[in-house]
């Protein structure tokens, strides 16, 4: 079972994302892809405009996880826990009746 998830909320009700599988043996297994593309689709329906996340540069196998799920790389900062890889995912607004 997944690990815990923190959202949290970003300027104009974009929201940054938080999380980790929690025990090691269960990576690779598919739960990471299958809980964050439910996640999305219930904030995207929630109308959050766009989410963010923040991968270590060198964690390769999660950085290609959030690309398939369309997440896009924006940079590259250094913070005060480290490096990190500013990665983001936009949609189109959906047009209000």
């Amino acid at each position: 079972m997944p690990g815990p998830i923190t959202t949290y909320l970003t300027c104009r009700r974009a929201r940054g994302l938080d999380t980790f599988i929690g025990d090691p043996g269960k990576i690779g297994a598919g739960h990471g892809p299958a809980y964050l593309k439910l996640l999305i689709s219930k904030l995207r329906a929630a109308g959050t405009p766009a989410l963010g996340i923040d991968p270590h540069p060198d964690n390769e196998r999660a950085i290609k996880v959030y690309a398939k799920l369309g997440f896009k790389a924006d940079c590259e900062v250094e913070s005060e826990w480290g490096r990190a890889l500013l990665m983001s995912l936009r949609w189109a607004r959906q047009p209000t009746l």
